[in-house]
C-alpha cells in the first residue's frame, strides 16, 4: 500500500514515481472468493452480531471482519469491495485498555459503517467476480459456493428426530 504514486514539479516533470511491483498469489482465486463471500454474508454473521447489523451496508456487497485484542487495547473493523477498502480502529492513545468496548461491533464498526455507507451511497453494487474454479451447488438442502470437485465431500448432519408425543 502506497498512498503517493507520483510526485511532479510545476512543469509536470516526474521527480519520484512508485513503479508497480511484482505480486505473488498466496492463495488461489477460488479460496479468496470463498473467504470474501463468507465475510460478506449477513446471515453467516447474524448469530454473533444479529441480523442486519452495522456490518451490513444496505444494497451493497461488502466483506468485513472485526477484531478486538484480548487486552481491549485495540478494536478494528476492516471492510472492502472490489474498489474500496475502509479500516477503522478504536483505542486509547496512551495504550491503556478501553472500558465499555466489548467487541468490534460496539467500537470500530459504527465508524466503519458510516464511512463505507457514505463512500458507496452513489455507487452501484459491485459484487465480487466468481472465478471459474468456483461453482454453486446444493449441499445439505441449500445452495452454496464450492471449489469445483469439493461439493460432493460435504457430510450433512442427519435430520433431527421427531420428538416423542407427550403421554397424558
Amino acid at each position: 500500500l502506497n498512498p503517493i504514486l507520483k510526485i511532479t514539479d510545476y512543469k509536470g516533470e516526474v521527480l519520484e514515481e512508485d513503479k508497480a511491483k511484482e505480486t505473488e498469489n498466496v492463495i488461489s482465486s477460488g479460496v479468496a472468493f470463498l473467504l470474501t463471500n463468507i465475510l460478506a454474508d449477513d446471515k453467516a454473521r447474524s448469530a454473533a452480531f444479529g441480523p442486519n447489523s452495522l456490518l451490513n451496508i444496505t444494497g451493497k456487497t461488502v466483506s468485513v471482519k472485526t477484531g478486538t485484542t484480548n487486552n481491549l487495547r485495540d478494536n478494528w473493523a476492516i471492510g472492502f469491495t472490489p474498489s474500496y477498502v475502509v479500516v477503522s480502529w478504536v483505542g486509547n492513545n496512551d495504550n491503556t485498555p478501553m472500558s465499555g468496548i466489548a467487541s468490534g461491533i460496539t467500537g470500530a464498526t459504527p465508524i466503519f459503517h458510516d464511512i463505507m455507507t457514505n463512500l458507496l451511497k452513489d455507487k452501484s453494487d459491485e459484487p465480487f467476480s466468481q472465478p471459474a474454479e468456483v461453482i454453486r451447488s446444493q449441499a445439505c438442502g441449500r445452495a452454496d459456493f464450492f471449489i469445483a470437485g469439493t461439493e460432493k465431500t460435504v457430510v450433512c448432519p442427519p435430520p433431527p428426530s421427531p420428538s416423542p408425543s407427550p403421554t397424558p
